[in-house]
């Protein structure tokens, strides 16, 4: 197979000037098996050098941070937020809920803020910080601007809904206990009136 080698008009002057014996296509052809020929010898340099451990360890230092874990980090702050949260706080958390439910919202745009208050760290922190591991990495720029995009979205979702699964279990307990506890009170309260014994009538009206 034959290509065509483009060769600025003013270099190819030069050369018939300062190199007139010189056969330009020879030159390239000889340059090129050259130039192989070092490429070639390199690889075998590498390939020889029992590398294949180095790089295997290289590769994982120089890769994309390893993606959190969504859920987990999810659950931590809800557990966070209920472990700090005041009974009024809890009242008003659900009724704001139970608002955005009644309107057709999920509530999940809430979550960045909602995750963030009693203690829990948040989020869009955890979203940020992850960010910035990525952007520290050694990997390309190309990898870690699609791996941003895509962690960014499962991140989000993971994220949320796993913070509000938390809130809705926790509340199916509450609920559950205060239900529980109700009967049980109902129970003593009905067993006392069946164990109380009926007044006797006097003699005198009978």
């Amino acid at each position: 197979m034959r290509i065509g080698i483009n060769v600025p008009n003013e270099l190819l002057k030069q050369v018939k000037e300062s190199l007139p014996s010189v056969n330009v296509s020879q030159f390239f052809r000889e340059a090129l098996q050259d130039r192989i020929k070092e490429e070639q010898r390199v690889k075998e340099r590498v390939r020889t050098d029992g590398m294949d451990e180095k790089i295997d360890l290289l590769a994982r230092e120089t890769g994309l941070p390893p993606e959190p874990d969504w859920v987990g980090l999810a659950l931590d702050d809800a557990a966070t937020y209920i472990n700090n949260v005041t009974p009024e706080g809890w009242d008003e958390f659900l009724e704001l809920v139970d608002e955005l439910r009644e309107e057709g919202n999920s509530g999940e745009l809430y979550v960045g803020v909602w995750s963030m208050q009693n203690g829990g760290i948040g989020l869009m922190k955890r979203l940020t910080d992850y960010g910035d591991q990525l952007l520290k990495s050694r990997a390309p720029r190309s990898l870690v601007s699609s791996a941003h995009h895509d962690t960014w979205e499962r991140g989000r979702r993971e994220y949320t809904r796993a913070w509000l699964g938390y809130m809705y279990e926790v509340r199916r307990l509450i609920e559950q206990r205060r239900k529980e506890r109700y009967e049980r009170i109902r129970a003593e309260y009905d067993a006392a009136m069946s164990a109380r014994r009926e007044p006797d009538a006097p003699e005198h009206l009978v």
